[in-house]
């Protein structure tokens, strides 16, 4: 393949790549598209390793690399967001997972939601002898606890005050939820 087709090809899988994006992101697909981005994105160091002569493919090349690195961008800050749930952001630029409103956990728990969770819980109370990483361990435990028992896609994790005693909340989040 010469590489004026090879950067047709390029072109064409992108915009299906960004297709599977959307639709993974909308619930029609299981999983996200990540070998196929892999794929692409090996296809396009080959064809730069190889070397491209013309002005014009060149330019066409660093078009397609632009946007492919753009969407990989936009999709790994997607997925993550997805992954952490919904954000407040603090007085110095941070942004904490707003474990009130609830954050949902497909697969694994990341670092600082569960810590975002757990100061939450013992703000202002007594610290279990655990600390944190037993009540990271108790949590991945429940969670998994009930996605076999439920069935669920995640599960939503969301601190309530009850009886001004705040108190972690769990909820099976199934595919139709999403």
């Amino acid at each position: 393949m010469n590489h004026t087709a090879a950067i047709e090809q390029l072109e064409r899988d992108l915009r299906q790549l960004h297709v599977d994006f959307n639709r993974y992101f909308a619930g029609g697909l299981d999983l996200p598209p990540e070998t196929f981005r892999d794929q692409i994105g090996r296809r396009i160091r080959r064809l730069r390793a190889q070397g491209v002569s013309g002005v014009a493919e060149r330019f066409r090349l660093n078009a397609v690399t632009d946007r492919f690195n753009a969407l990989s961008e936009l999709f790994n800050r997607r997925l993550r967001e997805e992954q952490e749930g919904p954000t407040r952001a603090t007085g110095d630029g941070e942004t904490v997972p707003d474990v009130r409103n609830g954050v949902l956990i497909e697969g694994r728990l990341p670092q600082h939601t569960a810590r975002a969770l757990y100061d939450a819980v013992y703000a202002g109370r007594e610290q279990p002898r655990s600390g944190f990483p037993g009540f990271r361990d108790h949590l991945l435990g429940q969670i998994e606890t009930i996605q076999i028992r439920t069935g669920c896609r995640g599960v939503k994790l969301r601190v309530e005050h009850d009886e001004d005693r705040p108190r972690l909340k769990a909820q099976p989040i199934y595919e139709e939820e999403r």
